[in-house]
C-alpha cells in the first residue's frame, strides 16, 4: 500500500522542502525500519530523487503551507505525488498544458479553479511517476473524472484528494495499487 502523508508547514520554500524531506526520513524509519538522510538520496538525469541503497520508493511535493511525502516498498512499483494550492484557472496559460477535452471539461465544470488544479496535480504526479521531467510532457496524458473518481487509462492508478478546501494532492502509481492519504497535525 502507498501511504501519502500531508503535513502543514511554513510558507517559505525552504521550510516546505525541509519538512517534506524530514517527513520522508521519519516515515522511512517508522514504516520500513531504515534510517535515512540526504546522503542516501541520488537523482536520475531529469531530477527524480531516489534512495541509493534503501528499498523504499518515494515522491515528495510541497506548496505554500503544506509538505507531502508518498512512500511504498520499492518492489511495489513507481509512484509520483504532487500538491498545489487551488488557484484561479487562466485559460490562456493552460492551453499548452491541457488537451482540448480537458479544457472543455474545465470550462464546462461547476468549479473550474478546482478542476484545473486537480488536473494540473495529476499531470505533475504523472511526470514524477515516469521520471521524465516537466518539459514537453504535460499533454502526454489526458485525465478525466467520474464525479470525484479519477478515471484510469488501464495501466495507471490515479488518486486526487482535496485538503482542507485549499489544496489538492494527487498521486500516480502502477495499476491495482491502493493508497491511504493521511493529514498529520
Amino acid at each position: 500500500m502507498i501511504r501519502v502523508f500531508i503535513k502543514k508547514c511554513g510558507n517559505t520554500h525552504s521550510e516546505q522542502h525541509a519538512t517534506a524531506y524530514r517527513l520522508l526520513f521519519e516515515k522511512t524509519e517508522e514504516l520500513f525500519g531504515f534510517s535515512a538522510d540526504m546522503k542516501d538520496i541520488a537523482y536520475f538525469d531529469k531530477g527524480k530523487p531516489y534512495f541509493t541503497d534503501i528499498p523504499v520508493e518515494f515522491s515528495i511535493s510541497h506548496c505554500k503551507g503544506y509538505a507531502v511525502c508518498a512512500v511504498c516498498g520499492k518492489a511495489e512499483g513507481r509512484i509520483g505525488v504532487d500538491c498545489e494550492l487551488i488557484r484561479p484557472f487562466r485559460e490562456a496559460s493552460m492551453r499548452r498544458i491541457f488537451s482540448a477535452d480537458e479544457m472543455a471539461m474545465i470550462k464546462g465544470g461547476d468549479s473550474p479553479d478546482l478542476l484545473c488544479t486537480r488536473l494540473w496535480t495529476l499531470k505533475e504526479a504523472y511526470v514524477k511517476y515516469t521520471g521524465s521531467g516537466l518539459a514537453g510532457h504535460m499533454q502526454e496524458r489526458a485525465f478525466s473524472f467520474d464525479g470525484d473518481r479519477v478515471l484510469s487509462d488501464g495501466e495507471l492508478e490515479l488518486f486526487s484528494d482535496i485538503i482542507e478546501a485549499s489544496a489538492v494532492v494527487s498521486l500516480c502509481s502502477d495499476r491495482g495499487r491502493s493508497a491511504e492519504f493521511v493529514l498529520l497535525s
